[in-house]
This record gives structure tokens, sequence and C-alpha cells, in this order.
């Protein structure tokens, strides 16, 4: 571990002296508006011919264009090699062995994949920002998880892969339970460890727990940006999940602890910068590889709500909910439908959970199965819980934004 340990370490410090940038020579104390009197690399956008501009992260508007010409092609499998989670000072992250060979394929069909210069990305790192550094209708999220992937020929370029989570109360996330399963929780020392096995998650097995999970079922926001660390390298492509994940307020306040701790006093997100990309901005499909779900560019009804920061401050009110006295006709009514809300949220959230567990149920029948016929009867059973999951996805979000409009007055 203390071999592994120094080489990353080394790794990052030559990759930054590469790039001119010193290891240590940023922060999030000003969350990277400070970076480009910093000189820190592209941070500062420009270029002769403006080619540095398109600097991420950006805001994510309800009413984004939406496009058919390209889609999203999902395939992760299940993780059955254990994983090592590590503290970098700045994030937590995880680094994907070579011998994982999860990723996504960016094209106008499936058959455009198989080609020697065909798009297909390969994941190899994972690293965790609170609160989120993409906005989403205006809102920042409690937390974004960013997936690095690189272009597995051609040019090697890069592209990220991101999820929001937002807060469920008591719901948990698999995925982050998998991760926190252990006592000894997240790494909080610089460069300390801890191991992760997906396969051995609590709530489920390593598909459901992993990566495949947490992105199908969705459209993605889809642009061209940059890195948002330092060097703010361009020319990245960005994915990121329209539909946030929920995850319980006691996960996500793991992370917002140890991300104010190690990135005070705001966290580790990099604000807009003032040269930021987005032009390009559209909303793309995706396309669950395993059961061959395709998730269509939709724009949900009623769009994304902006206020459930006010969903986040009546949940902390012990009171609030509750009946009292001394409520005016308004209030009762707000509290009212924050209840419905509430409600729905976790029935949506149990039904969700229902179905990831039926869809995990039926592609070990199809892949147990004998003969054509059992297949296609499995398969089919596995697609209708595939759609579920969606629909849930769906009502979650719209239960979220429920819960921040139920708060303000009518």
């Amino acid at each position: 571990m203390r071999l592994r340990r120094m080489a990353s370490l080394a790794l990052a410090i030559c990759s930054a002296l590469l790039l001119q940038v010193p290891a240590a020579a940023w922060d999030y104390s000003q969350n990277g508006l400070d970076w480009a009197r910093q000189g820190l690399g592209l941070c500062a956008g420009g270029g002769a011919r403006g080619e540095f501009s398109k600097q991420s992260p950006i805001d994510l508007p309800a009413g984004t264009p939406t496009t058919d010409a390209r889609k999203l092609f999902l395939k992760y499998p299940p993780m059955n090699t254990g994983l090592h989670m590590y503290n970098t000072g700045r994030s937590i992250a995880l680094t994907l062995p070579e011998v994982y060979k999860g990723g996504f394929g960016f094209s106008s069909s499936e058959g455009d994949l198989t080609g020697h210069t065909s798009p297909v990305y390969r994941v190899w790192q994972v690293s965790f920002h609170s609160p989120s550094e993409h906005t989403l209708n205006g809102r920042r999220l409690p937390l974004e998880m960013q997936m690095v992937h690189k272009r597995v020929n051609g040019d090697g370029a890069l592209a990220v892969v991101s999820v929001f989570f937002e807060d469920a109360g008591t719901f948990p996330s698999p995925f982050l339970s998998a991760l926190t399963a252990k006592s000894a929780g997240l790494p909080r020392g610089d460069w300390d460890e801890v191991s992760v096995n997906f396969a051995a998650a609590d709530l489920r097995s390593g598909g459901d727990a992993g990566f495949q999970a947490l992105l199908r079922g969705s459209p993605f926001f889809g642009y061209e940006g940059s890195l948002t660390v330092p060097p703010c390298e361009t020319g990245v492509r960005h994915f990121v999940r329209q539909l946030p994940q929920p995850a319980s307020s006691a996960q996500l306040r793991q992370f917002a602890e140890l991300m104010l701790e190690l990135s005070p006093p705001h966290g580790n997100y990099r604000a807009r910068p003032p040269t930021s990309a987005g032009q390009d901005l559209v909303l793309i499909g995706s396309v669950d590889m395993g059961s061959g779900i395709a998730t269509p560019p939709a724009q949900l009804a009623g769009g994304i709500s902006a206020t459930a920061e006010d969903s986040q401050a009546a949940a902390s009110n012990p009171d609030f909910g509750r009946l009292l006295p001394g409520d005016s006709p308004e209030l009762v009514r707000a509290k009212e439908r924050y209840q419905q809300a509430l409600q729905e949220l976790r029935a949506a959230t149990h039904d969700k959970s229902s179905a990831e567990r039926g869809l995990h149920s039926e592609e070990a029948l199809y892949n147990a199965s004998v003969g054509l016929e059992a297949k296609l009867q499995a398969k089919a059973r596995a697609q209708s819980a595939a759609a579920e999951i969606a629909a849930a996805d769906s009502r979650i979000l719209l239960a979220n934004a429920a819960l921040g409009a139920g708060t303000g007055a009518p």
C-alpha cells in the first residue's frame, strides 16, 4: 500500500510539473476564482483564438434543446474485484484497475462502436465534489460524482460522466453504501486508503450497487468543456446525468463534512468561471446495453425546481410537517403539500429499489437460461424492470422538486 501511495503521489507531482502547475499551488479557498490570477494552466481561458475559453463547470438549465443525433451507450460490468478509495488531499477518489473494462460509446447507433476509430471511452478514475460543481437549473446539489474516461483509440481524448446525488432523507444510495460499508468510512487523512468491495455491498450485489445501475435510466446533458481542476485542460467532453440519484442525509453529510475539512470554507467545487463553456449544450438519450432499454432525451414535465434549498431547511425543522394550533391557512397548505411530496419520494425510492432487485434477478436468469424462448422471456422481464427504474427516477426528481415548491407560500 505504501508503494502504491508513493507511486500515485509521484505521478500526480510529475504531471503537475510537466504542465507547469506546482502540485500544491492551488486550493479551493476561493473556489477557483483566483486560479486565473495565479496563472494556473489554462484556467484563465482565452487563447489567441479563444480556444481555451470553454471552461467547466456550467449551469444545466431546464429547456435545454434535445438531439437524437447521438446517444450514450452505457456498459459498466459488475465490479468483482476490490478497489482502493483514497484521499487526495482535496477529494475522495477511486482508480479503476486495468482489468475493468467499463465505459460508454457515443454514437448514433450501436453498430458504430465496433471499428478501430469508434468513439468508445473507458473509465479510469472517479472523484467526488461536495457540493456539486455543475448546477442544475441554477441549483447546486449536495454531491457530484465525476467519472473520468479516456478514449480507447485515436488520440486518447478525455470525457467526464457526472452524477448528481440528491437528499432523500433516510433512503440510502446503494452505491454510496458500498463506499462506506466498512467501519472506517471515508479516508480522512491525505493519501489514506480504505478498501471497497462492491460485490459485498450490504443492500445489493455488485451489479446493482455499481456504475451501471447508477447511470442508466436517464437522459444526459452533453457539452464540450474543460477539466474542473488545474491545469483546466480544454477539449473535454462532459456528460451529466439529468436525473439526480437519491441518497440519505447521513451519506451526503459524510461527504460534505470531509470536503469542508479538506477544502474550507465552502467545499471542493470550482465556481462557474467567467469564460465558460456550454454554447453547444444539448440533452441526449442513453441506452443501457445490459437490458437494451433506451431512454430518450425528453424534458421532464414541469421542469426542474430551483428551490429545493427550502425543502432542506424545512426538513431540518422538527415542527415542519406537524400541524400546530397557531398555523396560518397558508402554512397548513404548505405543510400538507410537503408531506404529500415526502410520501411520494419515499414510495418512488422504494419502488426503484424493488425494480432494481427485479432487474438484477432477471439478468441472472437470462444468463442462466438455456434455449432461445427462455432467454427472450427473461429479457422481456428485464426490460420491463428497467423501464420501471426509469419511471421511478422521474418520480424521485419530481418529488424532490415538489418538496422545494411545497415549502413556499402558495
